[in-house]
């Protein structure tokens, strides 16, 4: 549902594409039926308007993983503690563009992304007191 609302913002962002609401057209048909029987005739939502779609977009994630390359080491020496850590996630999503009338597919394509994070810690203990961060 996300990625959905992430893909039709950036297809409007792009100002390149007319994108119809398809995901809440039980909205739309909830308001035709209420401006049908209570609205006026100037402001009513009226049956037959819906748009047609020239071209239909489908997007899955193909390939998801929070941790793909993970790690960390530390060194201690008396009291005192120092290490770190890092983390690699990964995402893959596949994209196509079809005809809905002839189901042809127009465009596809996969694009992938990564995101790293990082961790340091430090601590120090003296007798059976210790602290880290």
């Amino acid at each position: 549902r996300k990625m959905t609302e992430m893909l039709t913002t950036a297809l409007v962002q792009t100002g390149r594409f007319v994108v119809l609401e398809r995901a809440a057209i039980q909205d739309v048909r909830d308001e035709m039926a209420v401006t049908a029987e209570l609205g006026n005739d100037k402001t009513a939502v009226k049956k037959g308007n819906v748009m047609g779609a020239q071209i239909l977009v489908r997007a899955a994630v193909t390939e998801f993983a929070p941790h793909r390359k993970s790690g960390g080491s530390g060194i201690s020496l008396g009291g005192i503690r120092v290490g770190g850590s890092q983390d690699t996630a990964a995402v893959t999503l596949d994209v196509r563009f079809f005809d809905p009338n002839t189901s042809q597919v127009l465009f596809s394509e996969t694009a992938e992304g990564t995101s790293k994070s990082e961790a340091q810690a430090i601590g120090f203990s003296v007798g059976s007191f210790g602290f880290g961060g």
